[in-house]
């Protein structure tokens, strides 16, 4: 298996596939499906600012955009993704990153990496982000939120 770092070296991820991912500041999420699963991913939102969140998986070392999900419609909403089952003998991995902008949406703002914290909550477990955070103590990490479960 890459790194992460190895993965995304040279490549432009996140919304729109415009950004570089700053991989030491967020440490990303990875949710696996073992041979025979698929991840049922469901998302919400409370934020004041265009927000997104972005599924990666890695194949054989390849990694690929397999959604993009996020508050400003049409080119984006919060539907539920379903990861295909997992027919291969290894463990397929998805990294989960979250974005935002600052303000309302529009196109020529740019996207800001979110601060990714984990949330525990039945029957799913889940992934939250912050836009602007000031302190674990009190950030919420309810800006965009990615709730999962291996099915």
């Amino acid at each position: 298996m890459l790194k992460g770092e190895d993965l995304f070296k040279g490549r432009k991820y996140g919304p729109d596939d415009k950004n570089g991912i700053d991989i030491d500041r967020c440490g990303l999420p990875i949710l696996t499906a073992e041979k025979g699963k698929k991840l049922h991913c469901s998302f919400t939102a409370e934020a004041d600012w265009e927000q997104a969140m972005c599924i990666y998986s890695v194949v054989n070392g390849t990694l690929t955009k397999v959604a993009e999900r996020g508050t400003y419609k049409p080119r984006r909403n919060l539907d539920d993704w379903v990861s295909p089952i997992n027919e291969s003998d290894q463990p397929v991995d998805y990294y989960i990153t979250a974005w935002h902008k600052k303000g309302s949406p529009s196109a020529d703002k740019p996207w800001y990496q979110n601060e990714m914290g984990s949330i525990r909550s039945d029957p799913y477990n889940s992934w939250g982000s912050e836009d602007s955070p000031s302190d674990p103590l009190t950030d919420d990490y309810n800006d965009i939120v990615i709730h999962f479960q291996t099915l």
